[in-house]
This record gives C-alpha cells, sequence and structure tokens, in this order.
C-alpha cells in the first residue's frame, strides 16, 4: 500500500499537476498591482519550468524509441521549454519594472490639470542659515542681486509593516499624484528584517523613530526633486490610459535651460552615495530617467545635496551653484506630522497586501530660492528657469 502511494506521490504525473499550479499561481502574481507579488512571481514560475523540465528529463528516458528520434524529439522540447522560459520571465520582469515607471503606468488618469493652491509661508526657523547667499557689496556699477523666492507645501504617506517601513503605492488609479507616489514609493524603503540578538538570544525586529522617518523622508525627496528637475527639463512621454478611450500619449514642453551643458553621468552618480539610501533594483543609479535623459546644468554649475542640521530642525537642500553669480536651492523643509490612515493625502488609497502596523503623514515645505549676481540683461533667463521648475515640482506634489 505504501508502495503505491509512494509511487503515485512521486509519479511523473505528480510533476504535471504541481508544475501547473505553481505556473498558475506564478501568473496571478505576475498580474497584481502590488511589486512584491509580482517578485514572487519569479519564483513561483521558475519552480514551474523546473519540474517541467524534470518531467521531460522522465519522459526521455523511459521512452521506448529508437535513438535518432529521442535524439531530435528531446533537442525540440528541452529547447521549447528554455524558450518558454526567457519569454515568461522577460514578462513578468517587464511587469515589475512597469511599476516603477511612471512613463510605463497604463491606469494613470490623462489630462491632469495644474492646480495652483495657496502658497506656503516663505519664512521659518532657520532660513537665514538654510540658505546660502551671495550678497557683494552694492554699488552704482554692481546692483544689488536679482532674488526670487518662492515656497509650497506637500504631503507625503508613511507606513510601517512587519518588515518594511516607507511610502507606500498608491491603488487609486483616479489620483491625480499617482505617479508621483508611483515613483517615491520605488526609490528606496527601510527594512526591518528580523535578527538574532547574539548577547540576548532573541529575535529582535528593529524599529524605526519619527527622527529616522524624517531622515528617510528628506533624502527621498532630495533624490525625487533631482529626478524631476531632470524630468521636467527634458521631453519626456508619457503613456496614459483612462477607461472609454484607451491609450494616448503625452509628451511635456521641456523647461529652457539657460547657458545649457549637459552634466556628467559618473559626477551624478557619485552624488546620490551621498544620500546613504539603499536603492532599489530600478533607482539610484539604474534609474531610467538617468539611463534616456541627461541632465542638463547652466555651463559651470555644481549640484549638491546639503544638510542644515543646527536651525532646529534638519533642511535638506538641492544646491545649483556656480559661483559668483548663481545659487538656486531647493530647500525641503520638514514642517508637520499627523498619524492615523485618515490622515492620508487626499485621493490616496494604500495598495492591500501588507499587514500595515502604522501609518502617517508627513508635511514638508519645499522652498525655492534663486540668487542671481550676474549680467542683468541674462538675468532673466534664469528666473524662468528657477520658475518653470518650481512650477512643474508643485503640479507634481500638491493635491489639485
Amino acid at each position: 500500500m505504501l508502495k503505491r502511494v509512494l509511487h503515485f506521490v512521486f509519479g511523473p504525473h505528480t510533476f504535471e499537476v504541481v508544475a501547473f499550479f505553481l505556473a498558475a499561481m506564478g501568473i496571478a502574481f505576475a498580474l497584481s498591482s502590488d511589486r512584491d507579488d509580482v517578485v514572487k512571481a519569479n519564483w513561483f514560475l521558475g519552480a514551474a519550468f523546473l519540474l517541467a523540465l524534470g518531467r521531460a528529463a522522465h519522459l526521455m528516458l523511459t521512452w521506448k524509441a529508437t535513438p535518432p528520434s529521442r535524439y531530435v524529439l528531446s533537442f525540440l522540447l528541452f529547447g521549447a521549454i528554455g524558450v518558454g522560459w526567457v519569454v515568461v520571465y522577460d514578462w513578468a520582469n517587464g511587469k515589475l519594472q512597469k511599476l516603477d515607471k511612471p512613463l510605463a503606468a497604463r491606469n494613470a488618469s490623462s489630462g491632469t490639470a495644474a492646480q495652483t493652491p495657496p502658497s506656503a509661508p516663505v519664512s521659518g526657523p532657520g532660513t537665514e542659515n538654510a540658505i546660502k547667499k551671495i550678497e557683494p557689496p552694492h554699488t552704482a556699477s554692481h546692483p544689488p542681486p536679482l532674488i526670487r523666492t518662492k515656497a509650497f507645501s506637500t504631503i507625503i504617506p508613511f507606513t510601517v509593516d512587519d518588515f518594511h517601513a516607507g511610502i507606500p503605492y498608491d491603488s487609486n488609479t483616479a489620483d491625480p499624484l499617482l505617479l508621483t507616489y508611483s515613483v517615491l514609493g520605488g526609490i528606496s524603503d527601510i527594512s526591518r528584517s528580523p535578527f538574532l540578538d547574539q548577547s540576548s538570544g532573541k529575535v529582535i525586529v528593529p524599529k524605526v523613530s519619527d527622527a529616522d522617518i524624517v531622515r528617510f523622508l528628506g533624502r527621498i525627496m532630495q533624490y525625487y526633486v533631482l529626478r524631476t528637475v531632470n524630468e521636467l527639463q527634458n521631453p519626456v512621454t508619457y503613456t496614459n490610459y483612462e477607461s472609454g478611450k484607451g491609450i494616448s500619449t503625452d509628451t511635456n514642453s521641456p523647461v529652457s535651460v539657460p547657458d545649457e551643458k549637459e552634466y556628467p553621468n559618473e559626477k551624478l552618480f557619485k552624488l546620490l552615495e551621498k544620500l546613504k539610501l539603499t536603492f532599489t533594483r530600478n533607482s539610484g543609479a539604474n534609474d531610467w530617467m538617468w539611463k534616456q535623459y541627461q541632465m542638463k546644468v547652466p555651463s559651470g554649475t555644481k549640484i549638491d545635496f546639503v544638510e542644515v542640521a543646527d536651525t532646529g530642525s534638519a533642511n535638506y537642500i538641492i544646491r545649483f551653484e556656480r559661483a559668483p553669480d548663481l545659487l538656486l536651492d531647493f530647500r525641503i523643509e520638514p514642517t508637520g506630522r499627523n498619524q492615523g490612515q485618515g490622515t492620508f493625502p487626499k485621493n490616496f488609497a494604500p495598495v492591500s497586501g501588507r499587514d500595515i502596523q502604522e501609518t502617517y503623514s508627513y508635511v514638508f515645505t519645499i522652498h525655492v530660492d534663486l540668487h542671481w549676481n550676474g549680467d542683468r540683461s541674462v538675468g532673466q533667463d534664469y528666473v524662468e528657469w528657477a520658475n518653470g521648475l518650481e512650477a512643474g515640482l508643485h503640479r507634481k506634489l500638491v493635491i489639485p
């Protein structure tokens, strides 16, 4: 009896049944909108193909055919399995990349109009120290610098689950800021994987403090603002899908960069290391934005990330500087925090599937400060450059 049961369990048809269910589960995970499920799909599909390969090997070993026929059919059968695996893996991996690419977000609402809510106040603690100013003595031959300052506020959701903490993905395809949350959520997260404490012998789950979250989000926003500057300065094409209308494409009008010059990628990627973020497989130096579109700056301008921690609360700055005439700062200032899912931004609905334990909404004020101390005849070009970038960031971060 036991021999018959074992023969059935380990029989060739068991391979077929198990492979079928694994493949079905893999396809179901791959069709999910949750990035973690798509990652799981690769494992299930890989296991299904391994079982199919084992079944094919068993068939070839037990088949009572003449050697020439066996050789030809073995080549065709194993070749078909190999090609099938390559095609399916490429499809699943493409699904994974689409979740991180605003360019391929097929369910986004099209034609979102830019709104202009009231701007946040510009003054605040630490403003003098956080903004570097170029102000030489004013004379009749050297007028005071052109100074343009704008600011707006944005709300960033944050969740803590069993093993991760970070910005969640948005499941509301009608949310005007869907693409913004998709990019933010795909940059990085904070790992909370349990570890064994050698001294106590207990399994410890790392805790995430409010200071950890603010620092993490400040650096995520530094990356996002720099990435968006690059996006706004290039003719990026978006693909949108709207129910009843189908697929449409829209190419943005790039913001003109005065005295334009391409910024070397090696300098840019070296700069990203300062953020000390654990980038996902499709962010950081692997971000499609850097690969497809070159960062542009006014000739001779240096980009830097600056953290100002001596003003009562940390400020996170993306700085474009060319001494002695140009200084453009995007200063990210943490200004508040609310707890609870009811405080999430308007229209935002986190994707399901994770055991969310804590939910927060963090408020940041983004200051855009331009100081131009060069030739006034070209100063207006730099003002329009800064205004165009501020308007673009406003559209992407402020809830209509």
